[in-house]
């Protein structure tokens, strides 16, 4: 069912009170299997996916807190639904459809996103008063093509949840605070349509291990001083798609500064985690990373699976022929890679390398790379190995990546 004002062209579409998950596009359906697996036993119920997005419904008496939240490694940050919003036109006069927004959609829907909102905070905020705010912001984001700007848009939805009806409507008393604000109302538009979400103020201060190892990694840099890491969320949606198991031997042959092994040595328990690289600085990176991460995590958490570092070209790897279950590996490309002609060269090496050193008939493969580069062709004229899907991502901005999941066949096709 929709409804909207006569005044103006946005529509809003009923919403099933839950929570968005936001992910790199892409790799929704791996943060699917996870959000799945953990918010299950709460009621949790996949909803929709969209671009980025992926909502779920809870159980009317469920019990998640914002721990079980920070659990999801391959989710990139957590929003109470509010509603979703059809109509959003690219002219400029969409601006003004913008201040009625908040009255679109209406008592029913802000008073379920706010339930929501109070629960969730309640289970860690020790000020009673916080869960009534009297302070937000407005947070505008867009994709596609728009003849207005996300800060005027912003500004514009704010003055709307100032006005005397918004207040008599949801029984909130807000003031504009960009800094300290208690509540954010975060609004992302997709060309011609849009979520409307609250942010999860507990949530910004996790102590998961995607969080553990970002921090870990946060001031370490390349030889030019830039840092030089996988987006954590990323690569624990890679292990989701690389079915990794416990007991299983994990080969990162592009580790960098290890962020997958790290990662994945939890899921391995009583596995092990090899990561290489041909640098010695980024070895460096991950075993100080690994010190730091280590110290941070060992008073909480039993001991993991073996985690190893070893310099090695990906091309002549010091690994037994047919004993590794998984490879994982982000290779090189735009501003992470100083030399792409060193990459190239080396990709037909690393193909024949993995032929060797996968386990025949049960040995996989999750590659994440450039879609200029010339891996999908070698996977083609390999006789040993299967590519099972390619898929496009978007990561940072970034639209020209390319996802492979490979199995490794039994024995070559004659």
């Amino acid at each position: 069912m929709k409804r909207s004002e006569p005044d103006t062209r946005m529509c809003v579409e009923g919403l099933t009170p839950g929570l968005f998950f936001h992910i790199s596009s892409g790799f929704e359906p791996a943060a699917e299997i996870e959000i799945s697996k953990k918010l299950g036993e709460y009621g949790a119920k996949h909803v929709k996916t969209q671009r980025g997005k992926l909502h779920f419904s809870l159980a009317v008496n469920h019990t998640v807190t914002p721990h079980v939240l920070q659990s999801v490694l391959g989710c990139e940050g957590a929003f109470v639904a509010v509603a979703n919003v059809a109509g959003v036109s690219a002219d400029e006069k969409c601006l003004e459809d913008f201040e009625k927004l908040p009255l679109v959609i209406g008592k029913e829907q802000w008073q379920a996103a706010l339930k929501l909102w109070r629960f969730l905070h309640s289970q860690e905020e020790k000020d009673p008063k916080k869960l009534f705010p009297s302070t937000f912001r407005v947070t505008v984001k867009r994709g596609g093509k728009h003849n207005w700007k996300s800060i005027d848009a912003a500004g514009i939805v704010g003055s709307g949840m100032l006005s005397d009806d918004f207040k008599k409507m949801t029984g909130l008393d807000l003031t504009v605070n960009l800094k300290n604000f208690d509540l954010e109302v975060y609004v992302h538009v997709q060309h011609d349509a849009a979520t409307v979400q609250l942010g999860i103020n507990t949530m910004k201060n996790s102590n998961d291990r995607v969080s553990v190892v970002d921090m870990s990694l946060r001031g370490a840099t390349d030889e030019g001083g830039k840092v030089i890491r996988l987006r954590s969320s990323v690569a624990a949606n890679m292990l989701t798609l690389a079915e990794v198991k416990p007991g299983d031997i994990l080969l990162d042959p592009f580790g960098g500064t290890g962020s997958i092994p790290f990662l994945a040595s939890d899921r391995l328990q009583p596995g092990l985690a090899l990561s290489s690289d041909l640098f010695p600085h980024p070895i460096k990176v991950a075993r100080s990373a690994k010190r730091a991460a280590g110290a941070h995590l060992h008073h909480t958490e039993k001991s993991s699976a073996s985690y190893e570092l070893m310099q090695a070209d990906a091309g002549a790897l010091p690994v037994r022929t047919g004993s590794v279950d998984v490879i994982v590996s982000d290779i090189p490309f735009g501003k992470r890679s100083q030399d792409g002609a060193t990459i190239k060269a080396l990709l037909p090496k690393f193909v024949a390398e993995a032929e060797r050193v996968l386990r025949p008939g049960a040995g996989r493969m999750v590659i994440l790379c450039s879609a200029r580069s010339p891996f999908q062709k070698l996977l083609f004229q390999s006789s040993n190995l299967h590519m099972e899907k390619a898929v496009t991502v978007s990561m940072g901005g970034i639209d020209d990546v390319r996802l492979f999941l490979v199995k490794r066949k039994k024995e070559a096709t004659k």
